[in-house]
């Protein structure tokens, strides 16, 4: 998720003992735990359709989720 993050200017932060994700970009907080399908968007929790996972010190989401709350439109060609 950072480098696709970073690419669209958000800040990422990475919380190893509580093994979560945040994201920002102006003024929307997403918050994306590991092994957990639902992800907090400023205070509202929203389901995504599979969990968080880390392989091979990487962190995946399902990027239409993330993009989505930070107001970005995913198109899919």
């Amino acid at each position: 998720i950072r480098a696709v993050a970073e690419v669209l200017d958000c800040e990422v932060e990475w919380n190893e003992s509580a093994r979560e994700v945040s994201l920002r970009k102006d003024g929307t907080d997403v918050l994306i735990k590991i092994d957990d399908r639902n992800m907090i968007v400023n205070d509202t929790t929203v389901e995504m359709d599979t969990n968080a996972v880390i392989i091979n010190d990487r962190t995946y989401i399902p990027l239409r989720f993330a993009g989505e709350a930070l107001g970005f439109t995913v198109n899919w060609k």
